[in-house]
């Protein structure tokens, strides 16, 4: 049902765009139809045990939509051999995806301690580290505030603010295995360290990844209106400050100059302009990069740099449209219209595997919504590509395993209450004394 909803939901939209404000090339109109089967598709007929697909053939569905409707004047329509390109390895990686889903069939669980020493003390330590930087170097926030825009490098301290974005991922992955309090400091931690640092981005990133944590939650074991409340709230709190931060930051940067204009825009509707400036235009600007003849560097290539420098150096030409450089997390691979993936875009789909992999194997809820976020988050670019990323992550992923393979699995718990034939909701719904699965 929903996803027949879905679809005519998204032809009616499509062709009232076509009709009232922009037809655009025959091929951009095939691709939305395609992008909209897709993400039917997804919906009706990916098993539920491949959330993960799911949610990246949906967001990719409509970030390829939205882009197919020229909402920016700028854009340029698709070509055979972008969509070829698009097509290819956008495939691969749903694969590897799926691939690394199949291979551990382990249910999500919570097991948390409200007593956690070691995560108490890594908390306490992220706070500490993050305070002795800013005494250090100061906030980014205070140069902005005067009309300054500063490069945040320049408030970093080479080791401790690696080894803050380190224990910072590590404890957003272990965040369902931590006490309430615990949960709670760490999220108004992180969302403070983002405004002092004027990074948008991390805002909107933990208030994510917190949705992809409930949506996971409901997807385990059952709708419930708190979950629903929590998941819609979620959602309307992240577009509200994305849309926000962003005016007080255009305002910052250049006072009467609209995203509108900026972008373009065919409606000239700030709220829309603003989303679509970071999501519907992404794909476009990626066919930028695969028209380019700058010589793609790879994953591998930037991964190795930034380990072993704090700067990204020039890699890559950035390309973008009026200012929007967002590639997706193809652009790293993407040049000289070269439509075929390379050896380096193989390895990278085997990695993303063996991480899908390796959440499912700690039953993690948290470990599985921050790879979710990751996912997601390719739309945009690609954070993996920050080498304390991939140490956090993985780092959280061996610890997780461990800490679980001497604690009682949940289906024991609820083997031990005579809940193993129950379904999910009917588990949820139990006393709270009982409840195996509050988190």
């Amino acid at each position: 049902m929903l996803a027949a909803i879905t679809f005519y939901c998204w032809l009616a939209l499509s062709l009232l765009y076509y009709a009232f404000v922009h037809t655009p090339a025959p091929i951009n109109i095939v691709v939305n139809l395609s992008a909209g089967l897709v993400c039917t598709l997804a919906l009706a007929a990916v098993s539920s045990d491949q959330l993960l697909l799911k949610v990246y053939l949906i967001s990719f569905s409509l970030a390829t939509a939205l882009a197919s409707l020229q909402l920016s004047r700028d854009q340029p329509a698709f070509t055979p051999d972008f969509i070829l390109f698009l097509v290819l390895h956008m495939s691969l990686l749903g694969l590897a995806i799926a691939a690394g889903t199949a291979v551990v069939t382990r249910p999500f669980h919570v097991h948390r301690n409200d007593s956690n020493a070691i995560l108490s003390v890594l908390l306490l330590a992220l706070i500490a580290i993050a305070v002795s930087v800013t005494l250090m170097k100061g906030v980014r926030l205070t140069g902005f505030l005067q009309g300054l825009k500063t490069d945040g490098d320049l408030y970093r301290v080479s080791g401790l603010s690696g080894l803050q974005g380190v224990l910072t991922i590590f404890l957003l992955c272990c965040f369902t295995s931590m006490g309430k309090l615990s949960r709670v400091v760490l999220v108004l931690a992180t969302l403070a360290i983002s405004i002092v640092d004027v990074k948008r981005g991390d805002s909107i990133r933990i208030l994510t990844f917190l949705f992809f944590c409930a949506l996971i939650f409901v997807h385990r074991y059952g709708l419930r209106r708190r979950y629903l409340i929590l998941l819609v709230g979620l959602g309307i709190i992240t577009a509200i400050v994305f849309v926000i931060a962003g005016e007080v930051r255009q305002n910052l940067y250049s006072a009467g100059v609209s995203i509108s204009s900026i972008l373009n825009s065919r409606i000239n509707i700030s709220s829309v302009d603003w989303l679509y400036g970071y999501f519907g235009i992404n794909i476009s600007v990626l066919q930028r990069y695969f028209e380019s003849a700058t010589t793609a560097p790879g994953y591998f290539a930037q991964l190795l740099q930034l380990t072993f420098s704090s700067s990204p150096g020039s890699l890559a030409e950035t390309m973008s449209i009026n200012g929007f450089n967002a590639g997706t997390a193809f652009s790293t691979f993407a040049s000289a219209n070269q439509i075929f993936p390379t050896a380096d875009y193989f390895v990278f789909c085997v990695l993303i595997a063996a991480m899908v992999a390796l959440a499912k194997a700690s039953g993690s809820i948290s470990l599985m919504a921050f790879l979710m976020l990751q996912i997601f988050g390719f739309v945009f670019g690609n954070q993996l590509i920050l080498p304390y990323y991939l140490i956090g992550y993985f780092a959280a992923g061996a610890y997780l395993i461990s800490a679980n393979a001497t604690a009682e699995p949940l289906t024991t718990v609820a083997g031990r209450h005579g809940l193993a034939s129950m379904p999910p909701g009917q588990i949820h719904g139990m006393q709270a004394g009982q409840r195996p699965n509050r988190i």
